[in-house]
């Protein structure tokens, strides 16, 4: 759906001021706020090879068929995370004693939550000089519930 309209020369400060002022009305913080879509919750022992060629079965994804998000709670830290590409955080997180490899995409450092953490994703396979292992491709990061 597109809109469009026609302001005259030198009433565009105006303009701004009026519409800012009645999307303030009618808007709170909470319709801003992104939110991510979760398919389901899984365990660590459902995340294997087998899942993702299941998964893989889905395909093609795209905008009105999008591709399965899920989230695993509790994961530790395993080892210091780091910084590629300058934007890009790479960290191995652990659950139940199984350790998966992560990307989070321009993702700072800074806003990594100490401590366990509920993890958004999508499976990927990485494939590194011959080398395949399962990618979590992550979406969003958060302290884990405590509940």
């Amino acid at each position: 759906m597109a809109a469009g309209l026609e302001v005259k020369p030198g009433e565009l400060d105006a303009f701004k001021t009026e519409f800012n002022q009645a999307v303030a009305q009618e808007l709170s913080k909470v319709d801003l706020s992104p939110v991510q879509h979760i398919d389901s919750v899984v365990e660590a022992d459902v995340v294997t090879f087998d899942f993702l060629k299941q998964l893989k079965q889905l395909q093609p994804f795209g905008q009105n068929h999008p591709e399965p998000v899920w989230v695993m709670k509790n994961l530790s830290v395993s080892g210091s995370p780091r910084v590629v590409g300058s934007t890009h955080l790479k960290l191995e997180l652990v659950s139940k004693g199984r350790k998966f490899e992560a990307i989070a995409f321009n993702y700072p450092l800074s806003q990594l939550p100490a401590g366990k953490l509920d993890v958004a994703f999508t499976l990927k396979e990485n494939n590194w000089m011959g080398n395949k292992t399962l990618q979590l491709d992550v979406k969003d990061i958060h302290a884990a519930d405590p509940g």
